[in-house]
């Protein structure tokens, strides 16, 4: 099968229109092409796909080929034009050449000079996790959605960053998963790979890890209106966020609000997350640091999580690279360190539980209590550890570490080197207390780890 969508204009001024291709076969999903091109050609057959889909017989039956409108910004012609073209026969008699028309913005810009060399320079700004603590980045894409990289050059930001666990959270597509988890075999790399997902919507993007399988992203607005997808009686009427977030949670997956104070409509459709503080009972965590850290909308993320627990929610956060590709600035990056064992359960557990720190560099780890244990009624000092500030150069300069305490700086230490900070607190704790620990260079606003909140016991 061969499907070829054309549409223009395929911008307006510097925002681009965003079309995208989803095909279900009489047995459900099979693919989807979540990326800006304006000319996609797509094949799916018995042996291979186009990165985004999923080979396998091509079924007798009704096929259904859904556009999906993400970004139609307003133009002369009152939006734009397009063409859909299917060619599908049987199998021996197709002539299908999987390599030849790639589309733009693919693998043409995959294999950049120096892309390697990059990944791996920025494994020396990172420190080996601590004793019983995994590194992992919860969020990646490559070219089987948006990424402008291929999967082998994954592989060398894995090598490079040496992380122990990696999630691929394609936008609406699972496709990549075997042909990731092949090459880090082929590298020899011990590495967890985490089953994963983003549901890319038109009102909010979350990360879905540990799913096996597709879970359909497409879910009613915040107004909650029924909306119906199709155009027969048959139609689909579109579920509530909630429950969406409510299948990936019952398959013992982790619901995870991705950059939700990222620039939305038209910039980043659906990017911004626009549901409400009931996120807060559905959702298993929330990523509070998004990409290059010292950028705005954490800042807005953090905000937004303060509020949720100050709100009485006790939600974890995670970081996410986000990565399409190789960045010029890998000392940006962030990543979510976890307190678990080298297997898929065991680290999604820890996400949920908070038992992580979020860090670009250095360790930043509760002793007493330890993460996501609960503050004894008795406590009056909580302690915390720094590590990974030895060698000098920016990681190794003096740092402030600092107690947040219901959203305020409670108060602030100066670290030279790696050691214990105590923190006294006040003993009448109540049940909507929190603290959490921040590490900073000396005078500086610049964020370079955090801890997750520990709370008093459940009253």
């Amino acid at each position: 099968m061969v499907l070829r969508l054309t549409f223009t204009p395929d911008r307006l001024a510097s925002l681009r229109n965003l079309v995208t291709l989803t095909v279900f076969d009489p047995g459900g999903f099979r693919g989807a092409a979540h990326r800006h091109d304006p000319d996609q050609r797509v094949i799916i057959s018995g042996t291979e796909a186009s990165p985004g889909f999923m080979p396998g017989a091509i079924q007798p039956g009704p096929w259904m080929v859904e556009l999906d409108l993400h970004a139609v910004l307003p133009s002369l012609r009152g939006g734009l034009d397009y063409t859909l073209e299917v060619e599908a026969a049987a199998e021996e008699e197709q002539d299908l050449d999987i390599g030849e028309e790639v589309p733009e913005g693919e693998s043409v810009e995959l294999a950049a000079p120096g892309a390697a060399s990059r990944a791996r320079t920025s494994s020396e700004t990172t420190d080996a996790s601590p004793d019983g603590w995994l590194k992992g980045d919860l969020h990646l894409h490559s070219n089987h959605s948006d990424g402008r990289w291929s999967i082998v050059d994954m592989v060398e930001y894995v090598r490079g960053n040496a992380l122990d666990f990696v999630a691929l959270t394609d936008h609406n597509t699972v496709s990549g998963r075997e042909e990731l988890r092949e090459a880090l075999a082929d590298a020899r790399l011990n590495v967890v790979l985490i089953e994963a997902m983003e549901l890319t919507t038109y009102w909010g993007h979350a990360n879905a890890l540990g799913v096996a399988e597709w879970i359909d992203w497409r879910v009613a607005g915040p107004d909650g209106k029924p909306q119906f997808i199709g155009g027969s009686q048959d139609a689909l009427k579109t579920r509530l966020m909630s429950e969406a977030a409510a299948e990936v949670r019952s398959k013992g997956a982790v619901f995870v609000v991705n950059h939700p104070r990222s620039a939305g409509y038209p910039f980043c459709t659906g990017c911004r997350w626009e549901y409400g503080d009931e996120t807060v009972t559905y959702a298993s965590a929330i990523e509070v640091l998004n990409g290059h850290w010292p950028r705005k909308q954490n800042d807005k993320a953090l905000e937004l999580w303060d509020r949720w627990l100050n709100g009485g929610s006790r939600i974890p956060a995670t970081a996410g690279s986000d990565s399409h590709g190789f960045t010029k600035q890998p000392g940006l990056l962030g990543f979510t360190y976890v307190h678990a064992t080298r297997d898929q359960r065991s680290i999604l557990e820890a996400v949920s539980a908070g038992r992580s720190y979020l860090s670009r560099g250095p360790s930043l780890i509760w002793l007493d209590p330890e993460p996501s244990e609960a503050i004894r009624p008795e406590a009056t000092e909580l302690t915390v550890q720094v590590g990974g500030l030895e060698g000098g150069g920016e990681m190794g300069n003096a740092m402030d570490v600092s107690l947040i305490a219901g959203g305020r700086r409670a108060v602030t230490e100066r670290l030279t080197g790696n050691g214990e900070v105590h923190f006294r607190i006040s003993a009448d704790l109540d049940a909507r207390s929190w603290y959490r620990v921040e590490l900073r260079l000396a005078g500086r606003k610049e964020l370079l780890a955090l801890t997750n909140p520990l709370f008093p016991s459940r009253m």
